[in-house]
């Protein structure tokens, strides 16, 4: 220890120690510790005016040490050299240049890294202690931070950040007095010598004084606007040269990003100096990893759907596809983050166009709408996920695209893996149960149509007045056909719940039956422009003759409102549009469900009918053979029929009835003894999403297994 330091006070020396240590709080309480010393030694200082000896000596001691090595060093003394200077006036910016100097000389090669990243902390204490705005040593710093910057690539992100915040200080008056004939004197007069280590800085006080700047410019460059047409080719020149500093950014393209947003005509500046330069190349990695970073900060800082459309151009998602889809290619991990990035601001957006935007870029060529499928992914089903309502739409207008444009591709070879449009269909019927659309009852009801007209019929002659008949689109193929049955018959215990475990109100979702039955007779009698693909001889009369029994129960309804009405009209409308996929058997199903709901009504006219629980209705157990028989059909779109009616007749179920049905559907156990099973009158479904595209349709366990579970909680 020298003749200096052992008469500072011992606490001070102590505590130095404590400014480099790895713990945060440790730190700061040391350096708030040495601050109240020094206030109190400066304060009792007979030298008016002149910094106590203390203060001299933990000054130097401050500076010397910011070129230590050891960890965290370089933190806890510049956050006590900046304190001091805010702190303590006495000492002048003059003081600490000198020690600069002195302490921090790059003399020794050895020691040139330490000695560089000394004077980098020293000049961040000056800059965050904001004196240096009203100081005449403010060119001097300006300066030296930017030569700074030229000695070593590593510190130059550093160096620009510092040189930010110290700008943001000046007033405009201040940067044209006292620091811009200094500066100017480092840039030069045009493109020729320039390079992106050189350039950044014109960028940036084009950016903060543009009114100053712009005047040089026009005298020395011939042209205020760097971003005119013939300066592009210098950009893109320019943009190519700075791959050194990745994975970070160089300052030359942060600015160019924080210019060029701003700018109304962006896409004629990005397209080519970003999208067709970074990207349009085939062996060119360190280019397109700065594509995607600047990317990204531009989305970072900006919401305009004008800057976004932009920035995710054709070049930019062809090459971005390309990689993400080859888990090999070297730049994959950075595509892959860029994937996550999109995802989530995409999640975090409020504008429905930019989110169907980020969608589309995942969709388009090389992509297909089989991306989640094919990478074993989800990022494409957590986009639809988070999608706002207006963009549901746009992406089912999409898939509806995709579908109607299969008419020139043989895919009744394809399997259902490897086909976009079946996995198309599938998600079609999936968006109905899409959280933000449970509301949209209009729209629900509109694709639930679409999939009905493309199930069972074929557009001939387009239609204005029939909706979905505008355009001629050839007819389904058999086996994409097959999943439209698939995903209309799903779609009605979408249409049954309004939430995942609330059920639609009856009489609402009557509403929406009947609809789409107005729907069924207009496409059954519009044979000049659809023709139907079925036997429609077949079904017309058992059709028809269901229709009669509805609007007789909506009549007698009206006048009495019995409940029973609205639960056979549900029953026979829902089995009645199983008749276009299974006309053998329904038609039987809807006369003995007409019977039952004959037998029901009278049942509820008579008064002196006997109430007891016990006593099973006369026409629950016929409903439940009915229930049973179409049970035992292999077909999964009977069996998801089922579950959807049989919550509306809990009520009227006894035990006994209730007993007969876990037998049929749980035949393991035939001598089971009667299950203690408590009926509620208003008993809520849970809801089972079915959003999943990789569900086989053939896979009728599964839905054994719900409706067994429904009603065991029936």
């Amino acid at each position: 220890m020298d003749a200096k330091a052992k008469k500072i006070p011992k606490n001070i020396l102590e505590l130095f120690y404590k400014l480099s240590d790895t713990n945060t709080s440790i730190r700061v309480h040391a350096c708030a510790s040495i601050l109240r010393i020094l206030l109190k030694l400066q304060s009792e200082n007979q030298n008016e005016g002149e910094v106590c000896k203390d203060l001299q000596y933990v000054l130097k001691r401050l500076i010397q040490g910011l070129a230590s090595s050891r960890e965290a060093a370089r933190l806890g003394f510049t956050l006590l050299l900046r304190e001091v200077l805010v702190h303590i006036n006495t000492i002048s910016v003059e003081r600490i240049l000198e020690l600069i100097k002195r302490k921090l000389s790059l003399a020794k090669a050895e020691e040139k890294r330490d000695a560089i990243f000394g004077q980098l902390f020293a000049y961040t204490a000056l800059v965050r202690s904001e004196r240096l705005a009203d100081d005449n040593h403010l060119p001097e710093v300006v300066l030296s931070i930017y030569e700074l910057c030229q000695e070593k690539n590593y510190i130059l992100i550093a160096c620009y950040e510092l040189t930010i915040n110290l700008f943001t200080q000046l007033s405009k008056e201040n940067f044209k007095e006292n620091v811009w004939p200094h500066l100017k004197k480092k840039i030069f007069s045009g493109w020729e010598n320039c390079t992106p280590d050189s350039i950044w800085l014109l960028l940036l006080c084009l950016r903060m004084f543009p009114e100053i700047i712009e005047r040089y410019l026009t005298k020395h460059w011939g042209n205020c606007d760097v971003f005119s047409p013939e300066n592009l080719e210098h950009h893109k020149n320019m943009i190519k040269q700075t791959g050194a500093l990745l994975p970070q950014l160089h300052p030359y393209c942060l600015e160019f990003v924080a210019l060029v947003k701003e700018r109304k005509n962006i896409k004629e500046i990005w397209i080519p100096v970003v999208d067709e330069n970074l990207f349009d190349i085939a062996h060119h990695e360190q280019r397109v990893y700065v594509g995607f970073e600047m990317i990204k900060k531009i989305l970072q800082t900006t919401e305009k759907k004008k800057v976004i459309k932009c920035v995710l151009a054709p070049k930019f998602s062809s090459k971005f596809m390309n990689v993400y889809m080859h888990p090999k290619h070297v730049l994959n991990p950075a595509a892959e983050k860029m994937a996550a990035f999109l995802c989530n601001y995409a999640k975090e957006n409020s504008t429905p166009e930019v989110q169907i935007l980020i969608l589309k870029t995942f969709l388009q060529m090389p992509s297909t709408v089989l991306l989640d499928r094919i990478l074993k992914k989800k990022d494409v089903s957590e986009l639809i996920q988070n999608l706002l309502p207006e963009a549901v739409k746009e992406f089912c207008e999409l898939l509806k695209t995709v579908v109607l444009n299969q008419e020139n591709e043989n895919i009744e070879g394809k399997s259902v893996a490897s086909s976009k449009y079946f996995y198309a269909v599938v998600q079609i019927g999936n968006l109905l149960s899409h959280p933000v659309m449970i509301g949209d009852i209009e729209w629900r009801l509109n694709i639930m149509k679409f999939l009905f007209l493309h199930s069972f019929f074929n557009v001939k002659v387009p239609c204005e007045d029939i909706l979905h008949c505008e355009h001629a689109c050839g007819a389904v193929p058999d086996k994409l056909r097959e999943f439209f049955v698939s995903s209309f018959y799903k779609s009605f215990y979408s249409l049954s719940h309004t939430s995942k475990n609330q059920r639609t109100p009856l009489h609402q979702f009557l509403e929406y039956l009947l609809s789409l039955a107005e729907y069924a007779d207009q496409l059954i009698a519009s044979n000049e422009n659809v023709s139907p693909a079925f036997p429609v001889e077949k079904i017309q009369e058992a059709w028809k003759h269901m229709k009669s029994i509805v609007q007789k129960l909506i009549k007698q309804d009206k006048k009495e409102n019995i409940h029973e009405a609205k639960i056979f009209q549900t029953l026979l409308l829902q089995l009645g549009f199983h008749l276009f996929h299974d006309p053998q058997h329904i038609p039987e199903a809807l006369e003995e469900l007409n019977i039952c709901c004959k037998k029901a009504l009278k049942a509820q006219k008579q008064q002196d009918q006997s109430a007891d629980e016990e006593n099973e209705p006369p026409w629950i157990g016929v409903v439940v053979d009915v229930l049973l028989s179409l049970l035992s059909n292999s077909s999964h779109h009977m069996h998801r029929l089922i579950i959807s009616v049989f919550p509306l007749l809990c009520p009227f179920i006894t035990k006994e009835a209730l007993q007969i049905v876990l037998d049929v559907i749980n035949p393991q156990n035939p001598s089971q003894e009667d299950m203690e099973i408590e009926s509620e009158e208003n008993e809520e479904v849970e809801f089972v999403s079915e959003s999943s595209s990789d569900e086989e349709v053939s896979n009728t366990d599964k839905v054994d297994e719900e409706f067994r579970e429904k009603v065991k909680s029936a």
